[in-house]
């Protein structure tokens, strides 16, 4: 399947099964405010484990942070989505590392 690109993205880092609710917290917080910090970012919110139904099979481990970016006229010049997403994995890997 093609990449898609429909305004906004999805990154989903995940923790080891039986991490506490103060770590998964941690986890949420640090990427949150790394990616934050990116001038061609709008809105980031991160949410932990499953939805009140049956069917979402997701634990406390899985973690989906939502990226909504601001209109690409704002972006800085000749920067594509790919880069982006790019740069993205490369601050929250480094910053995580650091935190740790």
């Amino acid at each position: 399947m093609p990449p898609l690109d429909e305004g906004t993205i999805l990154f989903m880092p995940t923790t080891v099964p039986g991490a506490s609710v103060a770590r998964i917290r941690e986890v949420l917080r640090i990427p949150d405010e790394i990616l934050a910090a990116f001038p061609e970012v709008e809105t980031v919110w991160g949410t932990a484990g499953r939805a009140g139904t049956a069917t979402d099979p997701a634990g406390l481990d899985m973690i989906e942070t939502t990226i909504a970016p601001r209109p690409r006229s704002k972006w800085r010049d000749r920067l594509s989505a790919e880069r982006l997403m790019a740069e993205i994995d490369e601050a929250v890997e480094e910053g995580a590392v650091e935190r740790v």
